[in-house]
């Protein structure tokens, strides 16, 4: 099983007061984030939010000899000191479809500044055209099990990919105030 672990830059509590630069050292922010059940690997598809208190992990799902795709949200709760999920996981739409599957050289998941907005890049959709799909976080929106604890929103339909083999989504970027995702094919 796959596990993330967020650090934070910062100094001892006795430290702080008196602010010596030496005396700071990366932190864990919490337990582990750890792969759920049935999933077989955490990818390296990784985006912390700006305000660091929102992350997305991309993780594939082994059904058999099919392959799935995932992406979880997670927001830092000051009260529990811990991550705590920010809706369901944003299911693929086809088996074998890989949300999160990455280039070498960069994540195909991007957040806004605020960790309200994901775009994520399927490279490996139909027959590698790829594809990019956004989603908004909905915060009064009731749950598939009926709770009011918000949801993930779809925002329209999918960017597809224009040719077989593009990998449209190998890249993709968000930008801060501006209405608008950067795509990019890896063909």
């Amino acid at each position: 099983r796959g596990r993330v672990r967020v650090y934070k830059w910062e100094a001892p509590s006795e430290a702080k007061e008196r602010y010596h630069a030496s005396v700071y050292s990366w932190t864990p922010m919490g337990d582990d984030i750890m792969s759920e059940a049935g999933v077989d690997r955490v990818d390296s598809s990784i985006i912390l939010s700006e305000s660091g208190a929102t992350v997305a992990i991309a993780e594939n799902v082994q059904n058999g000899s099919t392959t799935q795709g995932h992406v979880r949200v997670l927001q830092w709760s000051n009260r529990a000191q811990n991550w705590r999920k920010k809706g369901e996981p944003i299911i693929t739409e086809h088996i074998g479809e890989m949300h999160g599957e990455h280039s070498a050289a960069k994540p195909s998941i991007s957040m806004d500044g605020s960790g309200g907005l994901v775009s994520v890049g399927s490279p490996g959709f139909r027959r590698r055209a790829g594809h990019v799909r956004s989603f908004r976080w909905n915060a009064s929106a009731s749950s598939d099990a009926g709770r009011s604890a918000g949801k993930w929103a779809a925002m329209g339909r999918a960017i597809e990919g224009e040719t077989a083999s593009d990998r449209s989504g190998a890249s993709v970027h968000l930008v801060n105030g501006m209405n608008g995702v950067f795509v990019a094919s890896a063909s």
